[in-house]
């Protein structure tokens, strides 16, 4: 945390102390708020006893207009404060960019995280899965036929918004129990946290989880810091799996959404050959440089399973189990209004968003009064603008924007 606080000057002359007031809280009669500065004087105590180390503090006088870069003294404050901040920001991701492996080697905490992070949204994403049966049976089978056998990584592809992620997720949940009791899953669904975005990153975490499930040796903080040395170091951990006989999924969804990194798209640090009782399911878009070298990496088509449209008959399933979980139903011309626009997509994605808008309309609302998108991005738009009207523009684009960029 850097804070940047701007004490005013005290002044006498009265024209001076006029102006002030606009940068000072006042009462309705124009007098000072004395509530407001006992107010703020507390919480710039409360400021300076926590956080010292971190405050930056300047005293100026202001002009009639605040800061006016023209004047010396302005220009002066202005450049120092930049400096400042620009200091304090390089020290502190100094701080923390070098010691960072030896924290995560000293700290085991943040794996603790990062596995539920995924566990839990991994669970959430196949809470209500419904219409993939038969490629889910599919995919089940194709893993469950290459255990005994060396065998590549398995890939599911297809368009944004088709069901990827919730698919890989059942997957995972499916395959515990036919692999059994004492097989490990472990399961990333990359770009939705720190330790998922980056390859190294990712690779690091992996390692040492599958390391602590199975007892085996973990990687060394010289390995850590390798991008080289972590590829080597998976590959031979999963070959100590399998050598022990040992169980062991792997899910890797959104390979499009890792960091360029390291060339983390060309996949050069993806097993290409997967020894026996191992299996690795990676999911990508339909376009993109991930699927194009997994194509060249893979010779055989019968590994690449496609996610496509979902028919009318599935999007009407969906509709209902997603409205039965919700405890919610709608009326057959609202539901009929909604089948109808799915049919141009075919998308889940699409689906869901608008389900959740569906929820909140009335059983005597108007079918035209309501608003449907004909795209994933037209229904996702709708949904931002019904946030915007019930919780203001300004709080929704602002947490959206927070959110953005925390990842």
């Amino acid at each position: 945390m850097v804070l940047a606080v701007r004490e005013m000057q005290k002044v006498r002359k009265k024209e001076a102390q006029r102006n002030l007031m606009h940068f000072t809280d006042v009462t309705a009669d124009g007098l000072v708020d004395v509530e407001a500065q006992e107010l703020l004087a507390n919480l710039k105590s409360q400021l300076f006893s926590t956080y010292a180390d971190n405050i930056i503090l300047h005293s100026v006088e202001l002009s009639k207009n605040g800061i006016d870069p023209t004047r010396k003294v302005h220009a002066q404050y202005l450049d120092s404060l930049c400096e400042q901040f620009v200091s304090q920001m390089k020290a502190k991701i100094s701080r923390k960019a070098v010691p960072e492996a030896q924290c995560r080697a000293a700290d085991s905490s943040w794996l603790l995280q990062e596995i539920n992070h995924h566990t839990r949204l991994s669970s959430a994403k196949c809470s209500v899965f419904c219409g993939r049966e038969s490629l889910l049976g599919k995919l089940s089978l194709k893993l469950w036929e290459s255990t005994l056998t060396t065998h590549p990584p398995l890939v599911v592809y297809g368009p944004p918004g088709m069901g990827k992620t919730a698919l890989m997720c059942k997957l995972q949940q499916e395959m515990r129990s036919l692999l059994g009791p004492r097989a490990v899953v472990v399961v990333r669904l990359l770009g939705t946290s720190y330790y998922s975005s980056d390859v190294d990153l990712m690779l690091w975490s992996i390692c040492l989880q599958i390391c602590r499930a199975f007892g085996l040796p973990q990687p060394s903080l010289q390995t850590s810091n390798s991008f080289e040395e972590l590829v080597r170091f998976l590959n031979c951990t999963l070959s100590h799996v399998s050598e022990r006989g040992e169980s062991l999924l792997l899910v890797l969804d959104s390979l499009d959404q890792l960091s360029l990194s390291n060339s983390a798209h060309k996949l050069r640090w993806l097993p290409r050959e997967i020894p026996p009782n191992v299996h690795v399911v990676v999911s990508a878009r339909d376009t993109g440089l991930p699927l194009s070298y997994l194509r060249g990496m893979l010779e055989d088509p019968g590994r690449f399973f496609e996610v496509d449209r979902l028919s009318c008959d599935q999007g009407r399933d969906i509709i209902d189990a997603y409205l039965r979980s919700a405890g919610r139903c709608l009326v057959p011309e609202q539901s009929n209004a909604v089948l109808w626009s799915f049919q141009t997509t075919g998308s889940p994605l699409f689906l869901k968003v608008t389900l959740d808008m569906a929820k909140q309309w009335a059983s005597y609302a108007d079918i035209s009064d309501v608003h449907i998108g004909n795209t994933a991005e037209e229904a996702l738009s709708l949904f931002l603008q019904s946030l915007e009207m019930k919780h203001g523009r300004q709080l929704v684009t602002s947490a959206l924007g927070f959110i953005v960029s925390s990842r």
